[in-house]
């Protein structure tokens, strides 16, 4: 079985990619403090105003929200390869590589 190594370029990126590779930071820390991998990403997000279940589409791919919280905000949760797509359509600039 192979791993695969995920790294993102530095870059100058705006603040809505900045914002999602903090989110994808965050959770590789906790990924290296706790050696346990979910398989998703949590995040929060505007709600939309009248939701009528909880599967959520963001930029295309497939979401879910977990929970509302305050503020009109949501906390969503999205499978690791959709939040990669979805850093890879908003600009980023993201590499996999396969490791044997």
């Amino acid at each position: 079985m192979s791993n695969i190594e995920i790294s993102i370029q530095k870059g100058n990126y705006n603040s809505a990619q900045q914002t999602l590779i903090d989110i994808w930071e965050k959770k590789c820390r906790m990924f290296q403090s706790t050696g346990l991998d979910t398989g998703y990403v949590t995040f929060t997000n505007r709600r939309p105003k009248r939701p009528k279940t909880d599967n959520r589409r963001i930029a295309g791919l497939k979401a879910e929200c977990i929970s509302y919280l305050n503020d009109d905000r949501e906390l969503v949760k999205m499978s690791n390869d959709n939040f990669l797509l979805l850093m890879s359509k908003m600009g980023i600039n993201v590499n996999l590589a396969e490791q044997r």
